[in-house]
């Protein structure tokens, strides 16, 4: 696959990452040796937790951002309905008021 011949390596790592390699080396459908090849060749990119909690937060401000400005708009929608029925119900007395005044 590569064009070079593989090295055996050995690294020391706890249970608990070695159960993390594997998870996400099965994941992606990979061997735990091509989990790490990637990674080191840059095909794979790794991203720190704190890089993730980074992002969360970001997608959090622009969540309640978002959220305030719809509520803002439905306000004004709320508004604009209103003044629409006012309008409307002007618009027919004015009707009712100028048929009254072609039948005198």
């Amino acid at each position: 696959m590569y064009p070079e011949t593989k090295q055996k390596v050995t690294v020391g790592i706890t249970p608990t990452g070695k159960n993390g390699l594997d998870a996400i080396a099965k994941r992606l459908g990979l061997s735990r040796s091509e989990l790490v090849e990637q990674i080191g060749r840059g095909i794979l990119l790794v991203q720190s937790a704190s890089n993730e909690s980074h992002k969360n937060e970001i997608n959090s401000k622009i969540y309640d951002h978002l959220r305030t400005e719809v509520l803002s708009l439905r306000g004004k929608l709320a508004a604009v309905y209103q003044e629409t029925i006012a309008l409307s119900e002007e618009r027919d007395r004015l009707i009712r008021e100028l048929a009254a005044l072609k039948r005198s």
